[in-house]
């Protein structure tokens, strides 16, 4: 009797204690040949379980390395004379199937071989104790009081247990185990919780196989492990509750499923439905989306995902073409306030006060005024965590999906904001990925005639490159090429921004600056608006990109912000383009600039630390000591503005202690004159 007896105390700690497996196989050890006939039989469970990360393709495994890292470089067979071989074209390393799981197991099947035998023993449920180990019990039970043995007897004397499953948190440590026992009267089952070091269920108790589960966003919820471990095998996402359908619902920790696809497949019975429809509305307000797997009719009470794997059903192609009941979800989901206790988090910004994380800002211009290319003037702003127009901006990545100009143009344009900025195409490389499709098929979403908008795989491809980048910014030029609908119909309109650009700034928790042009009418009411008005109402911070009115110089601009949700309404920035960006003036004049400069360099030569007109220590070069004004003037304007005051004789060329040549910048003496 006392030898059937599970010795609890060897468990306090699971995660240290070397795991205590007993099943139906005990009364001898297995051979090696055994052995790997037994993991050959069950391949598709010892891949998934070995490296989780690896793909079933064509009678193959594909996986990167023995590390499971995403990838096609290591092959494994996974049918015929060679099921179970492996090769990493990589390495050049393989073998069979004992040899592989030595390999990810880090062991050496010379010198390892005994461990190594224990371990997929033990996988397989078959390993019997020792004689050594059975001693060992049968004098610790001696520790037991009798009262301690009585409990044990009355709970656990049940025979051998013929399976166990164990139950990992997301660090993959255990935290509990349920064992199963075949008695007279049936299955009994028996749990164990790790943290309590008691033979019962955890107060919370937690789902099967969390660490796939939280890998995954697609899962399987069934009734019972054996189920579970049958999906599993077949490469399947799956989970149960412990001791499914009889597992009370608000005493199982949920939240792995938290946004995640759910489909439940329940036992072909009565309870086994009512079960499922109850665990669907519970998870319904949690979950990305939940469904039913109706059993087919012509199946035997109790049927379920184990049995069907035990007819050889394919269990994907089940999954896949099986009747389901989609449960819909509630649109109404009142905000617990109860959460707004603390202080509100604050705002996040790129630009503050005008381009606001986590929401969608447009930006209206008229073809050829400029958008383009003030745009790629943020996109290097951003990405070296210089000043744009004067505004502050922290250092962070954009992502640039440009459809209206090529590469080479926008190499020429960037060659030119280099130079503004004074920065190398070196330090923009982490930092900015531009992307350039012209002519290219562009659209994120379009509809079917209907006002229901649909992603495009195109939109897909791109959001995952998006999120892979993870950039604070995203640009996206221009909405003519995005935008497969009708501008004036509100409906499509507003899907597009909520349902398509807004879900990318919300998938990075950054900003999206959306280009567009405005409408003849808008163009014409100074508004910069075009199509319908959801455009408008729907983005929160939208700015207008135009040419100034009643100015005689071409190349003035005006950058207005005209509509704020989260900041003032209206703001105006004055802009010129000057060797080929844009420059803030502020709305100062020539004679002012001048004035300016002409104090300044008085001012610097009178301290001791003149400028030059140009090279290292020129204007340009160290602007930074300039006022204010003239920090955004570009080295031509700069440079230009002292040719024109030296010629007017106003500034002046001199020596310095230093050097002999006169070359050092100081304002003119008025009886110089």
């Amino acid at each position: 009797m006392t030898d059937n007896i599970i010795d609890f105390k060897e468990w306090f700690d699971l995660n240290k204690a070397a795991p205590q497996y007993v099943s139906q196989m005990m009364g001898h050890s297995e051979s090696t040949s055994e052995i790997k006939a037994r993991l050959i039989s069950n391949l598709s469970g010892v891949l998934s379980y070995l490296l989780p990360g690896g793909v079933f393709k064509n009678n193959k495994f594909y996986v990167g390395d023995i590390r499971g890292n995403m990838g096609e470089s290591l092959v494994i067979d996974i049918s015929g004379d060679k099921a179970g071989m492996w090769h990493d074209f990589a390495t050049g390393e393989g073998g069979d199937i004992i040899g592989l799981w030595a390999a990810v197991t880090g062991r050496d099947t010379k010198y390892d071989f005994p461990e190594l035998i224990n371990d997929m023993s033990d996988w397989l449920g078959i390993r019997t104790r020792t004689y050594q180990e059975d001693r060992e019990i049968r004098e610790r039970l001696q520790e037991y009081d009798s009262n301690d043995l009585k409990d044990l007897c009355q709970d656990n004397l049940l025979g051998q247990p013929t399976a166990r499953w164990d139950y990992y948190d997301e660090n993959e440590k255990i935290i509990a185990c349920v064992y199963r026992y075949e008695t007279k009267r049936g299955k009994q089952y028996r749990p164990w919780d790790v943290k309590s070091c008691s033979h019962r269920a955890p107060d919370i108790r937690p789902l099967y196989n969390i660490p796939n589960i939280i890998k995954s966003r697609n899962i399987m919820i069934v009734e019972g492990e054996k189920s579970a471990d049958a999906l599993i095998k077949s490469g399947i996402t799956a989970t149960t509750a412990m001791f499914g359908a009889n597992a009370p619902l608000d005493k199982t920790d949920w939240r792995p499923l938290y946004k995640k696809h759910v489909t439940i497949w329940p036992d072909n019975d009565e309870p086994g439905i009512a079960y499922a429809k109850q665990l669907a509305e519970f998870l319904k307000p949690h979950v990305a989306s939940i469904a039913i797997i109706l059993p087919p009719t012509d199946k035997p009470k109790g049927w379920d995902a184990a049995d069907a794997l035990a007819e050889k059903t394919n269990l994907r192609e089940f999954i896949r073409t099986s009747k389901k009941e989609v449960i819909k979800r509630s649109n109404i989901e009142a905000i617990d306030l109860c959460n707004w206790q603390a202080l509100p988090p604050e705002r996040n910004w790129v630009i503050k006060e005008w381009l606001p994380k986590g929401y969608v800002t447009a930006i209206y211009g008229d073809g050829g005024v400029g958008k383009s290319l003030l745009s790629q003037q943020l996109m290097t702003a951003v990405a070296t965590g210089s000043p744009w127009l004067n505004l502050p901006i922290q250092q962070a990545k954009v992502y640039a999906l440009l459809c209206e100009d090529d590469e080479q143009e926008l190499w020429r344009r960037q060659h030119a904001i280099n130079s503004y900025f004074d920065v190398e195409m070196s330090d923009l490389t982490d930092n900015l990925r531009m992307i350039s499709r012209v002519g290219a098929d562009n659209l994120l979403m379009i509809f079917d005639g209907k006002d229901a908008g649909q992603l495009t795989m195109f939109y897909q491809k791109l959001l995952e490159d998006i999120k892979s980048f993870k950039p604070d910014l995203v640009i996206l030029d221009t909405v003519a090429d995005l935008f497969g609908g009708n501008e004036n119909n509100r409906s499509q309109v507003r899907q597009f921004v909520q349902n398509c650009c807004a879900r990318i700034a919300r998938a990075i928790n950054g900003a999206v600056l959306l280009c567009a042009h405005p409408s003849d009418s808008g163009i014409q009411r100074k508004t910069g608006t075009g199509g319908s008005t959801a455009w408008n109402n729907t983005v929160r911070s939208r700015w207008y990109f135009s040419r100034a009115s009643n100015q005689e110089n071409g190349n003035t601009r005006i950058l207005s912000r005209k509509k704020s949700n989260y900041g003032p309404m209206q703001e105006d920035l004055n802009l010129e383009w000057q060797d080929g960006v844009f420059v803030p003036t502020g709305g100062f004049s020539p004679d002012y600039l001048k004035q300016t400069l002409i104090e300044a360099i008085k001012d610097a030569a009178s301290d001791g630390v003149p400028f030059t007109h140009t090279g290292e220590p020129g204007l340009f070069k160290q602007r930074a000591r300039l006022p204010v004004e003239l920090h955004t003037l570009s080295r031509h304007k700069i440079e230009a503005l002292a040719n024109e005051l030296l010629a007017e004789g106003l500034l002046t060329k001199t020596t310095s202690s230093d050097s002999k040549e006169q070359k050092w910048l100081d304002a003119a003496s008025l009886s110089k004159k």
